[in-house]
């Protein structure tokens, strides 16, 4: 497996050997997450949608919706719902051929259900295709959340969403391609807890 190009995920870049301790009062788990692309709507050379895999720790402060996605020693804001965690970052990229030279950024959206160890047993251990089971008392269906061995999210599914974007003129004074703003890719992600 490889990961696309120059235009790898944002969570790719961090090549630094250390971890760091992730933000937030509440660690929520450290997930071995699989992305499988499902879309592609590209048309830069340079830009594969290839599978890959990475190492994610999520964390929270419970007194808010804060929370938190660690990647090595890199940490990124995130909202939380109680079910979803959802991150969006933007950083500058450059890509070659017909972008060469063009200002251009590249957004990442990632978007995670966590599932407890009940939703995942509902869901047949697997991610379920829609939304997680949602928790019901009379089944014995709980959400996601602190219980006395820690934390009960014991599976990951969601979406990893990329797309590129002009940011401004060339440095010519030119015109950028159209192709540059309109590349997007679409991951499935899957994970467990470590």
């Amino acid at each position: 497996m490889r990961t696309f190009g120059r235009a790898a995920p944002l969570f790719l870049l961090v090549a630094c050997s250390f971890e760091a301790l992730p933000p937030g009062a509440e660690r929520m788990g450290t997930y071995s997450l699989r992305a499988v692309p499902t879309a592609r709507s590209c048309a830069l050379a340079d830009v594969a949608a290839d599978e890959f895999s990475f190492i994610a720790t999520f964390s929270r402060n419970p007194e808010t919706n804060d929370a938190y996605v660690t990647l090595k020693q890199y940490s990124r804001d995130a909202g939380w719902n109680g079910q979803t965690l959802e991150s969006v970052t933007t950083a500058t990229r450059s890509f070659g051929n017909d972008c060469a030279g063009c200002p251009m950024a590249l957004e990442e959206t990632l978007r995670i259900d966590l599932l407890s160890q009940s939703q995942s047993v509902a869901s047949g251990n697997a991610c379920p295709e829609g939304p997680p089971p949602p928790p019901d008392d009379d089944a014995g269906i709980r959400g996601p959340g602190p219980d006395k061995f820690g934390y009960d999210a014991v599976r990951a599914c969601g979406v990893l969403l990329t797309s590129t974007r002009v940011t401004g003129p060339s440095p010519d004074g030119g015109l950028c391609a159209e192709v540059c703003s309109q590349c997007t890719l679409e991951y499935r992600l899957t994970g467990e807890r470590q």
